[in-house]
């Protein structure tokens, strides 16, 4: 289906965020493995939105 989808940006731009919850009183001895996660979430996220904005050019 690729062939058949066309992505072109949207004028005027519409901002694209993304949010990760997390329960700030939850009981969790691994807070430190949570920060890595978020950390590596938003990481990986803004490399895809980096590829979609890519093939707009």
């Amino acid at each position: 289906m690729e062939k058949q989808i066309v992505t072109r940006p949207f004028e005027p731009e519409i901002p694209l965020d993304f949010l990760l919850c997390i329960a700030q009183d939850a009981r969790n001895t691994h807070t430190h493995l949570v920060s890595e996660f978020a950390k590596e979430t938003k990481a990986v996220a803004m490399r895809l939105i980096d590829e979609l904005k890519g093939s707009w050019s």
